[in-house]
């Protein structure tokens, strides 16, 4: 009997560690983590009463990228997307200082992967004002671009309590949040999703059935994958 206790208490464990490790994490979110643990915090600024360290800058500082508003373009400049004021800064021409531009003064900007940066895809980041003019200004992510159907995430850095901090009531970090959302040409406005396999299915019923990609594991392991697959089904 004792060694079967054992033996059982090692298989839930296993389990645990394996739904621990499908557990989907943001690739955004895991480079600020990442960051943290390191150390790399030498970068600790003033906001209001708190010192925060980490970095609100979506996959750091200075990436290459191109930025767009009406018929003007940036191309192959360094741009940094800062997910804490909504706000993109733009160096052109070796400036020290950058442009920093707003969702309400700037249309679109892409982050352009090389095998120096933390993404392995271009990311296409378009302002809220595109999308739906009585929306809040913020940036969206383009995932998914269709006929009718268009998915977005939306970033944004938060101040949370540092979990290795028992001192200093004042110390604070980085954590990055997202939502994603959604725009039906056919009933203009962006709208939030609530990712889960109910809410799915209740939201887009009179549209397709989306069972299949909803109730899959991979719903569960890498729902931006699935989302996806049901926007792609959506589209059809």
């Amino acid at each position: 009997m004792k060694k079967i206790t054992i033996l059982l208490g090692c298989f839930f464990c296993l389990q645990y560690g394996f739904s621990q490790q499908a557990s989907y994490v943001d690739p955004a979110a895991a480079y600020l983590r990442l960051l943290l643990e390191k150390g790399q915090e030498a970068t600790v600024q003033q906001i209001g009463a708190f010192k925060v360290r980490g970095t609100s800058y979506l996959f750091g500082e200075k990436l290459s990228g191109n930025a767009y508003q009406g018929a003007e373009m940036a191309l192959n400049v360094p741009v940094s997307y800062n997910t804490y004021n909504q706000q993109v800064e733009i160096y052109q021409d070796n400036q020290v200082k950058p442009i920093v531009l707003t969702p309400a003064e700037l249309d679109s900007f892409k982050l352009l992967s090389s095998d120096k940066t933390s993404f392995t895809e271009d990311l296409f980041f378009v302002s809220s004002k595109k999308v739906d003019s009585n929306a809040k200004k913020f940036f969206l992510q383009e995932i998914s671009a269709g006929k009718r159907f268009s998915l977005y995430k939306a970033y944004k850095s938060e101040l949370a309590f540092a979990s290795d901090n028992y001192i200093q009531a004042d110390l604070r970090e980085f954590t990055l949040v997202y939502d994603y959302y959604y725009n039906d040409v056919t009933k203009p406005g962006l709208k939030k999703l609530k990712v889960n396999a109910t809410n799915m299915k209740k939201e887009f019923k009179d549209v397709a059935d989306i069972s299949i990609f909803a109730n899959s594991d991979e719903f569960v392991i890498n729902p931006e994958k699935a989302l996806k697959k049901i926007f792609a089904q959506l589209n059809l």
